[in-house]
């Protein structure tokens, strides 16, 4: 019973469409999927808002990362330009913090909106490789 009622205040703790895309990632094993959501709100607390000062995409760290426009499915589209990445200017965690806040300002933790994802990784002037 207390690990039925672990899992519902886990599960009752986020939105509805937060949870399902934690049951979903662990193929609908709720006790999988609760010590997972548990583990990512444990990080996000530690995490998000990033803190004052810390490097973010375009203040500090190049804007690889923008949500602009849509794909052909219609959904929103966040195109990822990886050879903007500069390891000289950061750790590889501060940048993937830095990407998760990209995302958690462009996202709706209420909606189960689905998101495109592009990756272009052409070189060219001025970019690292």
């Amino acid at each position: 019973m207390a690990a039925s009622a672990g899992l519902e205040a886990t599960r009752d703790s986020v939105p509805e469409a937060e949870w399902m895309r934690f049951l979903n990632a662990r193929d609908g094993d709720q006790e999988a999927a609760a010590q997972m959501l548990r583990e990512h709100l444990a990080w996000r607390e530690a995490t998000l808002p990033l803190a004052p000062g810390t490097p973010s995409l375009g203040s500090g760290l190049p804007p690889l990362l923008v949500c602009d426009g849509s794909a052909r499915s219609g959904h929103r589209l966040m195109v990822m330009m990886a050879a903007m990445y500069d390891p000289s200017l950061a750790a590889d965690e501060v940048y993937v913090n830095a990407i998760a806040a990209k995302f958690d300002e462009a996202l709706d933790r209420t909606s189960s909106e689905k998101l495109t994802v592009l990756a272009d990784v052409r070189g060219g002037e001025g970019l690292s490789l």
